[in-house]
């Protein structure tokens, strides 16, 4: 069954949304990160990087 929903779309849709739906709680992460301002995090977990990595996905 699910090589159907596979070859009509459905899967890759539902995995699209999850994504999109962690994307949103990473930003989320990043800004909580960015406004406390702990440095030494945000440069331990390249916050810069990963927050510009979440934001150019669509």
């Amino acid at each position: 069954m699910w090589v159907a929903d596979i070859l009509d779309g459905t899967a890759l849709a539902e995995v699209k949304a999850h994504l999109l739906e962690i994307r949103s709680v990473l930003l989320r992460i990043a800004d909580l990160i960015e406004s406390i301002g702990i440095a030494g995090l945000k440069s331990a977990i390249g916050e810069a990087s990963i927050k510009q990595s979440f934001e150019s996905f669509d």
